[in-house]
């Protein structure tokens, strides 16, 4: 075997490890571990804020919550801030009358 066929041997059994070695996982963006109020749940009155609990720190000043009610239309929702710890978030509600609502979020 000569020289380069050897290294060109070597070379293709690396590639072919690297091919099927594992690559760790990376995430974008915090997961979200619960909220207040809960997902689809049903309350005898409005709530006067949203509070966001995520799997990890999240930075507030990149933060979006967005409201919207049964017919889609955004309603204004104060600006997010810091919760009880850099992995919450929380936003003062307008009053709320009867009536489906929606929140959207985003985190970085």
């Amino acid at each position: 075997m000569t020289r380069s066929s050897r290294f060109l041997s070597a070379l293709g059994a690396v590639l072919g490890v690297l091919a099927v070695a594992p690559v760790p996982t990376a995430f974008a963006h915090a997961g979200l571990d619960s909220s207040t109020p809960a997902a689809n749940s049903v309350l005898e009155a409005g709530p006067t804020e949203i509070v966001l609990d995520f799997d990890e720190t999240v930075e507030v000043a990149l933060a979006q919550i967005e409201l919207y009610d049964g017919s889609g239309t955004p309603l204004q929702v104060g600006r997010p801030r810091q919760g009880g710890d850099d992995t919450v978030v929380t936003a003062p509600l307008p009053t709320l009358g009867e009536g489906l609502y929606g929140v959207v979020w985003r985190t970085a």
